[in-house]
């Protein structure tokens, strides 16, 4: 009898043990998902696609900092996790993903940080009222001062700044040079949008009397440009976007049913009278 109560007791230290082991590696996962930015499946996948020699470097460099039972498990688990049919612990992602980006192509950081960028980076929305006679390159360079203000004075938000410093692997010069590649391609964009397309619309400027109200809104990443030709003139303005408030059109349409009750109780008099 007290043997088998000793096997229960051993049991349930087991499996609590496991439980215990498979919250831990939830939160490790959950924590280092975080430390490189949100979502770690870009970079798993790019774990996965390495050479057979890139991929044999990085585990013995792994073996070198933590062992080799750690290098040998990796090597033996690396089908597995590739598979998906064994999870790999934050723990361990932590220490082999560390490795990448000191070996990572540049070309490679920019991928990584690409959709993040234009998933949580600058946007914004501005009408940019052009006169009919304005000189192109005024406009250019009125829409390139507000988009290099609006790109460079961005506060980037917990997960993009995560991601550009594990990039970096810590480096502060290296953070900053990434940082900046993203900041001049965003503007670069930009304007050469407007060279595309800013000529088209110019193109029946003078004397036009289609030019006067002419509206099109050009788009960027994050970034909409309602362009809005009036007529005459050689005027240049950005003026925030002007969005009708919901309020005020619900309370507009709101007390609609009023006037017809009051309309349909007059009629009803006026037949009975």
């Amino acid at each position: 009898m007290p043997r088998r109560r000793y096997s229960k007791q051993y049991s349930r230290s087991r499996s609590s043990y496991a439980s215990q082991r498979r919250e831990q590696h939830v939160r490790e996962a959950a924590e280092f998902s975080q430390e490189i930015g949100g979502t770690d499946q870009d970079v798993k996948g790019y774990f996965f696609s390495l050479s057979g020699s890139e991929l044999s470097e990085l585990l013995s460099e792994y073996g070198q900092l933590y062992g080799d039972k750690a290098e040998q498990y990796a090597r033996t688990a690396f089908t597995r996790w590739k598979q998906g049919s064994t999870r790999m612990s934050g723990q361990t992602a932590k220490r082999l993903f560390d490795l990448l980006p000191p070996r990572m192509p540049v070309s490679k950081k920019y991928t990584l940080i690409e959709t993040l960028w234009r998933k949580l980076g600058p946007r914004s929305y501005k009408v940019l009222e052009v006169g009919a006679n304005a000189n192109p390159d005024a406009v250019f360079n009125a829409v390139h001062q507000y988009i290099s203000t609006t790109v460079e004075e961005f506060v980037l938000p917990a997960d993009l700044k995560n991601r550009f410093k594990w990039l970096a692997a810590n480096d502060v010069r290296a953070q900053q040079q990434l940082l900046n590649h993203f900041q001049e391609l965003e503007k670069k964009q930009v304007v050469d949008l407007f060279k595309v397309e800013l000529p088209i619309l110019l193109k029946h400027r003078s004397g036009s009397p289609t030019v006067q109200g002419m509206r099109k809104i050009l788009e960027v990443n994050n970034h909409k440009f309602e362009i809005e030709i009036i007529a005459d003139g050689q005027e240049v303005r950005l003026k925030d976007q002007k969005v009708r408030s919901t309020v005020e059109t619900k309370t507009e349409t709101s007390y609609a049913w009023i006037f017809w009750l009051i309309a349909g109780v007059l009629g009803v008099f006026l037949l009975n009278s």
